[in-house]
């Protein structure tokens, strides 16, 4: 829909501003970028604006400008049959990274798996299962009480004893003489790259919203958030 923007659910979720003489070359360079997931294009400044938040985590607003329009790409299970697979297997594939460590095939950075597809982590005060779920490079940690994701520091006192408690159950050794020494292991963190893209990539990608705001299936907080930010 024309005369629309995109409000991100966070602001770093931009990736880059620059110009592009056509819609078309805004959306393939998107396309080239394993975690690109929203564009704003402006035909009359050629302003182009690409996001890694989806765009259904965000909202659409209205714009200052009347020739400015977002899109967004559509995301299936489809595309992700090949999550967990050996890496060589997704070299060129436009929606999975390669993990260094474990050679397999995994969500790109700042998205999780949600058993179906590669999602965008969240931020405080959304649902999780798992650290995974939240924004970990802002410190964001999935409260084990709650169930929600929130800053290290912030978690709760009851939260920590929880886990303390857990962490003594599993800890729990023979200590007779005769028993190996336990040598605590320092894992290692794995590294993320993105696969080669194709430039015959398969994307689709959707400017066909009719309501201003919010997203179309918007993410738990994200109008409320659009609206206080009005």
């Amino acid at each position: 829909m024309l005369g629309t923007t995109f409000q991100p659910a966070n602001p770093i979720e931009l990736l880059a501003t620059f110009n592009e003489l056509t819609l078309v070359r805004c959306v393939a360079t998107c396309n080239r970028n394993v975690r690109c997931r929203t564009v704003v294009y402006d035909s009359i400044s050629k302003h182009c604006q690409i996001y890694e938040g989806e765009v259904s985590t965000g909202c659409i607003i209205p714009s200052n400008s009347l020739t400015s329009l977002v899109g967004g790409i559509i995301y299936s299970s489809n595309f992700y049959t090949l999550y967990n697979k050996s890496s060589g297997q997704c070299q060129y594939d436009r929606y999975l990274s390669i993990d260094t460590l474990l050679n397999l095939c995994v969500c790109p950075i700042n998205t999780f798996w949600n058993g179906t597809i590669c999602l965008n982590q969240r931020y405080i005060g959304s649902s999780c299962i798992s650290h995974e779920w939240c924004r970990t490079d802002l410190n964001l940690v999935c409260d084990a009480i709650q169930h929600i994701c929130s800053q290290t520091s912030q978690i709760t006192a009851s939260s920590y004893q929880s886990a303390v408690t857990s962490f003594n159950n599993l800890m729990t050794f023979d200590v007779s003489p005769t028993t190996a020494s336990m040598i605590p292991v320092i894992s290692t963190a794995s590294t993320r790259i993105p696969s080669t893209v194709l430039p015959t990539t398969t994307m689709q990608i959707s400017f066909n919203y009719t309501d201003a705001y919010p997203a179309p299936v918007a993410s738990p907080n994200a109008a409320a958030q659009c609206k206080s930010n009005q």
